[in-house]
């Protein structure tokens, strides 16, 4: 087995010595972080090489550690980031969603299909929204949405409280990218469901409004 005798006196990196009566080898190792060398006594040439490629196995794994711990802190520095925005991101999806749900009940449900109040359908509309309409000979219409209010007009005219039955809503999804969403909603009446609406918002100096409509109406 290798023996180790400190020396304070500083030679190259392995330099054999002498050979000793044992047939044992003497040499002086020199490590670049250390300033002083030993001597290292040695039984064969095969202890050397074998201590030598120890000493390389050991430096390349204290790399590698050092790159692996470097490595897990940017990884941990980039999740911690990527936290911190998706974070922020669903706080600010968060108050729009609910400025949305808002905007749709009180303008489009209350307002347009229980007979509300006027103004609440004016402020939830975009005064160039469009419901598009396809017709049973597979053909396109549009209802613009001053038609629209026209039509709940008259009809709150003739029926101040409304219909007897409300119009409720569930909410099936909202997907907001930026200033554009779309909710796909299920309306219902007398416990039965009526539509499945797609309506399409814009935000507007940060008032989302309704901008256009499909629908899917059962059957």
């Amino acid at each position: 087995m290798p023996i180790f005798i400190p020396t304070h006196s500083k030679s190259g990196i392995l330099q054999p010595l002498q050979h000793s009566a044992h047939s044992e080898v003497n040499c002086i190792l020199h490590f670049p972080d250390n300033p002083y060398p030993a001597y290292i006594l040695f039984e064969t040439i095969g202890e050397i090489i074998e201590f030598m490629n120890n000493i390389k196995i050991s430096r390349q794994m204290k790399t590698l550690n050092h790159m692996t711990t470097k490595t897990l802190s940017v990884i941990l520095l980039m999740v911690f980031a990527f936290s911190v925005q998706a974070f922020a991101q669903a706080e600010g999806n968060s108050g729009d969603k609910a400025a949305i749900k808002e905007v749709i009940q009180s303008a489009y449900i209350d307002g347009i299909h229980n007979l509300g109040d006027i103004q609440a359908i004016k402020d939830g509309f975009h005064p160039g929204f469009n419901l598009l309409i396809k017709t049973q000979d597979e053909k396109l219409t549009e209802l613009p949405i001053y038609t629209w209010i026209e039509s709940v007009e008259q009809r709150k005219a003739q029926n101040p409280n409304g219909p007897e039955e409300k119009t409720t809503v569930e909410f099936l999804e909202l997907d907001i990218t930026g200033d554009a969403a779309m909710a796909k909603i299920d309306l219902f009446r007398g416990g039965n469901k009526i539509f499945t609406d797609y309506l399409f918002l814009y935000k507007f100096d940060n008032d989302w409004r309704i901008v256009s409509k499909i629908y899917h109406r059962v059957q």
